[in-house]
């Protein structure tokens, strides 16, 4: 990882897994991670592998040019 958003972000979310996989969804708290929220977004793993995503911060929205929350985060990489 070379990014310091990526860095922080991934030590947030080690931290709250502790010997998990992952933390649960009601672990995370956004203000623990505002500096990074911009340039974040969060992929909801379901038994429908739709994978839609639940948080998509600005920096990224404005990458694709809309809005992704809830859209299948499979259709960001398909073009």
């Amino acid at each position: 990882m070379r990014h310091s958003v990526s860095k922080d972000l991934y030590a947030y979310w080690n931290w709250l897994r502790g010997a998990r996989a992952a933390p649960d969804r009601s672990d995370i708290d956004p203000a623990a991670i505002r500096h990074v929220l911009a340039d974040s977004f969060i992929v909801e793993v379901e038994p429908a592998c739709v994978f839609p995503i639940r948080l998509c911060g600005t920096r990224m929205n404005a990458l694709w040019l809309s809005d992704q929350k809830g859209k299948s985060s499979l259709d960001l990489w398909r073009a």
